[in-house]
């Protein structure tokens, strides 16, 4: 009987640390194809930029599953869905959903597929999660020609 306790025991901590960030109601993969990475190194502490229009990222006013009118409810993990990575907003669309960011990924894979995830749908999130350590010392400027 002891075996099956620690069994039990492993098997919930496992499906736990796969879990979704607690608050968020919906998630999805977004997979970055080794085949996309040039070279044949990995790439370490790589700032990928997200440019997506996608109708579960309106506005729960416009239909969609965000929460805050700002997107900062979107954030994104690794593939442990525990590990949050950092991110910067540099748009966010409620009404059409249009999301573009800059992820902050700590090993971007030259020899596999690397997967992370995005949550949103978090009613809970009211400040803006957009954080300037997606950049390194090695950026000499970030400039956001937006506007």
């Amino acid at each position: 009987m002891k075996f099956s306790v620690v069994f039990f025991s492993t098997l919930l901590f496992n499906l736990g640390a796969l879990a979704q960030p607690s608050g968020y109601n919906y998630g999805k993969q977004v997979l970055i194809q080794d085949s996309e990475v040039s070279g044949t190194a990995d790439l370490v502490n790589f700032q990928m930029l997200l440019n997506t229009i996608d109708a579960d990222l309106r506005h729960v006013s416009s239909g969609g599953h965000v929460e805050n009118t700002n997107g900062y409810d979107i954030i994104f993990t690794l593939d442990d869905c525990n590990t949050v990575l950092d991110h910067q907003i540099e748009k966010y669309n409620p009404v059409t959903g249009e999301y573009i960011g800059w992820i902050k990924i700590p090993n971007l894979s030259s020899s596999m597929n690397t997967t992370m995830h995005m949550y949103y749908g978090n009613n809970s999130v009211t400040a803006d999660p957009s954080t300037i350590a997606v950049w390194n010392a090695n950026d000499r400027a970030v400039w956001h020609m937006n506007q």
